[in-house]
């Protein structure tokens, strides 16, 4: 949902950092990545070091050549262009001048974590 999501409002390049959990994620990962949908970058969690911190230098030394914007979100975070437009997401990023060098956004809860449960998919 996730990946499908970011595509559909025209992001082009996924670069994912794996902390490699047990819950069969790095599995999907590998399999998308043989696919040529994402590149995945194996960085598992070490005692005393900041994984999200660790991912950004890393993906920010090894893979930012040639991006014209980068976002780091986590898998339970989407971009959401105003008016949920497909091209929402270009147009807001072609109208921001050229000197400017970064941009931030406000996050918004969807759901309840409360009423989040484990059950299967169908």
């Amino acid at each position: 949902k996730w990946l499908a999501w970011h595509r559909l409002i025209g992001v082009q390049r996924f670069i994912i950092a794996d902390n490699e959990s047990n819950d069969g994620l790095s599995d999907i990962l590998k399999a998308l990545e043989a696919k040529g949908v994402l590149t995945r970058i194996p960085l598992p969690t070490r005692p005393g070091v900041a994984p999200q911190i660790e991912a950004y230098d890393r993906i920010a030394r090894e893979h930012l050549s040639g991006a014209d914007w980068v976002f780091f979100i986590d898998a339970d975070e989407f971009i959401r262009p105003e008016g949920d437009r497909p091209d929402g997401l270009q147009s807001y990023l072609a109208a921001i001048p050229d000197d400017v060098g970064a941009s931030r956004s406000t996050g918004r809860s969807m759901g309840r974590a409360s009423a989040w449960r484990r059950a299967a998919v169908s």
